[in-house]
């Protein structure tokens, strides 16, 4: 009921009704740290303070997990802050090789066809856990691969893996085990170079725009906003897949994608290199309004325009990581970030335009490449412009 919003002491009541007077209601929030996802900006603060008030009420406990990255956020909500100053905070580490022993033999023998390993392969698989930059995360894949490779029933999302995977096998480190799953999804998928992958983390990956940047995951993108793109949907369906477990596709009328962890980043190389291209995006496209603005405020003169050899790059980094669209939308920034091939060919076009200038350009144009149909590209491999010419016979003069 809508009035339980405004009155978390009777939606405590009709959880407990029934049950013995003594009996509290223990609510967990696991992930806090997607709620300071730029998504969630309009909803933060109100979730949050009902989070507070629901804390507040007796028989009620509220345990909340969140990244230590995100403490800072947390600490801005007074309510949180409060809880925090009044001992409401309780860190965790990494557990040592013992706690991470019992953390590979319990699930394990747990499954329906139980899988044991020798101490000596549960002491390599902690000292190669140990040595990782997400160390449970890459555990939590290990465990699943050898699950599957042994033959029991899987113990998360990701499932099967290569026989490499194994406590002796080649996937020692998480750069070689996350992007060997990548590999097979992406060969699944019919994108072997993984040329949909920028798009796919543009959407799936945010910055915060403060300083210092903040990377958010968030909660991800409505399967819908790839309707146009079939590629990129069949590739989340495999990133998603069992066997591969590196989105969480969410089931429903209305399915989401997500990273599966928030850890990804961290431990996916692929992505890894994406975010740091995106966070120096970021800082360029901060520079390019600076510096339009100010080509703008002098008369647009063409000595402050980018060079091809510095804007080239910088517009292609742009693309793959998302910004370059959002910059365009303004008119003013977009005719600053025009390809020098282009401004030379409209130049071409103008009657102004005297021989000398004309050589001049020509000589630029061979040099950084002419994008027009049917000329001797950058690369200097021909690329033909062909047409279709009429059967008969055809008369050449001279």
């Amino acid at each position: 009921p809508q009035g339980w919003r405004y009155n978390p002491t009777a939606l405590a009541d009709a959880v407990l009704a029934g049950r013995p007077d003594d009996a509290q209601w223990l609510l967990v929030v696991d992930d806090l740290e997607d709620l300071f996802a730029p998504g969630c900006a309009t909803s933060r603060d109100a979730f949050l303070d009902l989070l507070c008030r629901v804390a507040d009420v007796p028989r009620v406990r509220v345990l909340a997990t969140v990244r230590s990255d995100h403490l800072d956020a947390c600490v801005e909500h007074a309510g949180l802050r409060a809880a925090i100053n009044a001992g409401g905070l309780f860190t965790l580490a990494l557990p040592p090789a013992a706690g991470l022993a019992r953390m590979i033999r319990a699930p394990l023998a747990r499954l329906s066809s139980p899988v044991t390993l020798t101490p000596s392969e549960v002491d390599r698989l902690v000292a190669q856990t140990l040595g990782q930059p997400v160390p449970l995360l890459y555990l939590a894949g290990r465990l699943q691969a050898l699950a599957a490779e042994r033959g029991s029933a899987v113990i998360g999302p990701a499932a099967a893996a290569p026989s490499s995977d194994g406590p002796d096998g080649a996937a020692a480190d998480s750069d070689t085990f996350f992007t060997a799953r990548a590999a097979r999804a992406l060969e699944r998928a019919g994108d072997r170079n993984g040329d949909g992958l920028p798009g796919l983390f543009a959407r799936l990956v945010r910055i915060d725009a403060g300083s210092p940047r903040q990377l958010c995951i968030g909660a991800g993108e409505p399967l819908a906003a790839w309707n146009d793109d079939a590629r990129a949907q069949r590739l989340i369906r495999e990133l998603a897949a069992t066997d591969i477990g590196l989105l969480d596709l969410a089931d429903g009328p209305a399915p989401r994608a997500r990273l599966a962890h928030a850890g990804l980043p961290d431990a996916w190389p692929r992505l890894r290199r994406w975010v740091a291209d995106r966070l120096r995006a970021g800082e360029l496209a901060d520079q390019i309004r600076r510096e339009a603005a100010a080509w703008q405020e002098q008369g647009c003169p063409e000595r402050l325009r980018w060079s091809h050899e510095l804007l080239a790059p910088t517009r292609r980094l742009l693309a793959e990581t998302g910004l370059l669209g959002d910059l365009e939308r303004d008119i003013d920034i977009a005719d600053f970030l025009t390809p020098e091939a282009e401004r030379l060919l409209a130049e071409v076009l103008c009657r102004d335009t005297d021989d000398d200038r004309r050589e001049d350009i020509g000589v630029r144009l061979a040099r950084i490449g002419d994008p027009r149909p049917g000329v001797l590209p950058e690369d200097d491999c021909p690329r033909p412009r062909w047409c279709l010419i009429p059967a008969g016979r055809v008369l050449i003069d001279g």
